[in-house]
């Protein structure tokens, strides 16, 4: 599970859109083309450059990941833009269908 994690978090440093949307669930890509989820992973407001998965707690078919994230702020407060930053991350993965795929939010 945490590998998963890890590689989804690689995708998204990557900007690899594509492989990122690979992990959301079967249901929600249905609802979601990969160009509307591409188009808003690109116009966000951060990019990230590292992340460590720090722990993950499972319960039966969902599972708590905690990831420390390390990005870039590229938004429209200029006094931010280029600053870099820390956060904790918190995702909730469910395993379905023989995977374990990341919770919509």
């Amino acid at each position: 599970m945490a590998q998963r994690a890890k590689e989804h978090m690689d995708a998204l440093i990557a900007r690899n859109w594509e492989k990122a949307y690979g992990y959301l669930p079967p249901a929600t890509r249905k609802l979601k083309p990969l160009q509307v989820y591409a188009n808003k992973m690109k116009s966000g407001a951060i990019i990230r450059t590292a992340a460590t998965v720090k722990g993950v707690h499972c319960e039966e078919d969902v599972c708590n990941v905690s990831i420390d994230l390390s990005y870039i702020y590229s938004g429209v407060v200029d006094a931010m833009r280029g600053q870099e930053s820390n956060s904790r991350l918190k995702e909730k993965w469910i395993f379905s269908q023989g995977e374990w795929w990341l919770a919509p939010e």
